[in-house]
Parts: C-alpha cells; sequence; structure tokens
C-alpha cells in the first residue's frame, strides 16, 4: 500500500502548485474587479458631466418646441388618413 503512495516530496509539490494557482487566481480576481471598479466610477462621473450638458443646453422651452412640430405631423398624418378612409369609404 505505501507503495502506491507517490513520495512526499511530490505531494509537497503538488500542494504548493495548487496554493500558487490559487495565490495567481485570487490576485488576478482582486485586480479585475478593481478595475472593473475604476473603469464604472469613470463611466458614472462621464455619464453626470454629459447629464449636465444636456439639461444645460436643452431647455423645457426647446422640448415643447420639439413636441409641437411632433404633434402638428401627427395631426396631419391624422388628417391624410381621414381623408384616404373617406375617398376609400364611397
Amino acid at each position: 500500500m505505501a507503495a502506491d503512495r507517490p513520495p512526499v516530496a511530490a505531494e509537497v509539490r503538488a500542494w504548493v502548485a495548487v496554493g500558487l494557482t490559487l495565490a495567481v487566481n485570487l490576485i488576478g480576481g482582486a485586480w479585475w474587479a478593481a478595475t472593473l471598479s475604476a473603469d464604472m466610477r469613470n463611466l458614472r462621473e462621464a455619464l453626470a458631466v454629459v447629464q449636465q450638458r444636456v439639461g444645460e443646453a436643452y431647455s423645457t422651452h426647446d422640448s415643447a418646441r420639439d413636441l409641437a412640430i411632433i404633434r402638428q405631423q401627427l395631426a396631419d398624418h391624422e388628417s391624410r388618413v381621414r381623408e384616404l378612409e373617406k375617398v376609400r369609404g364611397r
């Protein structure tokens, strides 16, 4: 039975290799998480700047003007559809 087991040195080397592998994976995971966290922080800051600039550049008056144009286009479309329905309904 003792002949079936590898020498102690081989077992120690195997456990050292497992330990090193786990340590490298842990360090890599921590580095990845830190990098991802920093990227997310930078993205949040950039998004806040964009939101601020859009808020300053696009006022309530601008949005009301744009909505009025869209409503007029919808009203024109509806009137054309009604005219077509009248023609086809004859």
